[in-house]
């Protein structure tokens, strides 16, 4: 595999929710690269101190207030967004977009995939072949 048929793999399409109920934009993403961001200099200030709890998450307890959750945020968008980019998007980018794409990134949105119909109750209250039977 050549380096462009990997840097075409490294990109996504994915579809985060519209502008309007029911609608969807798409966009390119790749995986976040905090440390690279991080290594290059190419983090504002306001941004550190997020990817800094997202790579070394072992380090003191620090209270989290408001404003760096947004931060917390901003840094995923910014490291995932290709095309559009963040700073593109950032002033019409909304809540449920950010979070989308967060969840995205940290995987969040396969975990909730794992929750199928298949698995779920059958009809008339009988249970999916997966779901054990109540303890007597």
């Amino acid at each position: 595999m050549n380096i462009a048929e990997l840097r075409a793999k490294a990109i996504k399409t994915i579809e985060i929710p519209g502008f309007t109920p029911g609608e969807t934009v798409s966009v390119k993403v790749q995986q976040p690269r905090i440390l690279a961001m991080m290594g290059q200099g190419k983090l504002p200030n306001p941004l550190m101190a997020a990817a800094e709890r997202v790579v070394m998450p072992q380090q003191k307890k620090i209270e989290i207030k408001p404003v760096d959750v947004f931060h917390f945020y901003e840094l995923y968008c910014t490291a995932c967004l290709v095309e559009p980019t963040y700073e593109e998007f950032k002033d019409i980018i909304t809540d449920e977009q950010m979070l989308y794409i967060y969840r995205w990134a940290t995987g969040d949105l396969q975990k909730l995939s794992s929750f199928r119909p298949d698995k779920a109750d059958g009809d008339g209250g009988q249970h999916g072949g997966t779901v054990r039977m109540q303890a007597k």
